[in-house]
């Protein structure tokens, strides 16, 4: 438990809050490696590429894959890629409009 009350503000000294916010500033600078691993993934799904290289990965270990099934595959690989786009956050959006706000204004 804390001996403060739950009202009480917390006094600290200047050097105290100077390290504070040099800690906080470190923190957020710091970007996160599951965001842009996860753009890196979507970003190499989407392209027709990497569809080719896993068909003939897959065609090296023994598995044949029909036209009609790699196509549907590929479509897959394109769902998996606009979900997670869907999902993760823009890098240059630091946080979102507010409501009914135009974003460009």
């Amino acid at each position: 438990m804390s001996d403060t009350a739950p009202n009480q503000p917390i006094t600290l000294s200047q050097d105290q809050f100077e390290e504070l916010m040099w800690r906080a500033n470190q923190s957020a600078q710091k970007p996160s490696l599951l965001p842009q691993l996860g753009r890196y993934v979507a970003d190499r799904l989407k392209e027709p590429s990497t569809w080719v290289g896993v068909s003939l990965a897959a065609s090296a270990f023994g598995v044949h894959i029909d036209p009609e099934k790699f196509q549907a595959f590929a479509h897959i690989g394109q769902m998996v890629a606009g979900g997670l786009l869907m999902v993760s956050k823009d890098p240059g959006n630091k946080q979102p409009a507010p409501y009914g706000k135009n974003p460009h204004e």
